[in-house]
């Protein structure tokens, strides 16, 4: 006599319970499901009175706040405004009015912008891993040779210094060493 695994009885016994299942509902008539209903006596189906004016935000708050675990039925049809344009009130907060004065004064120059610091000054080697694929960490990031950072590509890896270049300028990155 054949005995079975422990695997292929769970199987057995699932597909023996699926059929079983399968089944009772064709012996019931009613091969699709019954759409779900709610009982209309639950607190939450019940309608909170709403302020019939939108534009009272306050009431509407301190309203829907009062009735916390009630659906509120909001009055959308006596909105006659576009929802996704900003009220006058919001526009002049969005975009104050300048004044005459401003208008008439000739525009103010922008301050020159500081150059960025030099590569050098941005980035730290903080260590170099050798090997068959050597390995250069820079900022938190493992680099590999040909790897960017900063449009400056990395073309050199040596045991205590890197060398980027962009176009013909390079920078040469040092471990820093202990105690510095």
């Amino acid at each position: 006599m054949k005995s079975f695994s422990p695997r292929q009885k769970l199987f057995g016994g699932v597909f023996g319970l699926v059929a079983i299942m399968w089944g009772i509902d064709m012996l019931t008539g009613n091969p699709e499901p019954s759409p779900a209903s709610a009982a209309s006596s639950s607190p939450i189906s019940a309608a909170v009175e709403l302020p019939l004016d939108p534009v009272d935000i306050d009431a509407l708050v301190e309203s829907l706040h009062s009735h916390r675990n009630i659906r509120a039925a909001l009055p959308f049809e006596h909105i006659s405004r576009d929802l996704f344009v900003p009220t006058p009130a919001m526009a002049i907060v969005l975009n104050p009015p300048v004044s005459t004065e401003m208008r008439k004064s000739e525009p103010r120059e922008q301050p020159a912008a500081e150059p960025p610091p030099p590569f050098e000054a941005q980035h730290t080697l903080q260590g170099v891993l050798t090997g068959r694929i050597p390995l250069a960490l820079v900022d938190d990031l493992l680099l590999r040779r040909g790897a960017e950072l900063d449009g400056y590509r990395l073309v050199e890896i040596r045991h205590d210094f890197v060398v980027f270049q962009r176009g013909r300028m390079r920078v040469v990155l040092s471990v820093a060493a202990v105690g510095k």
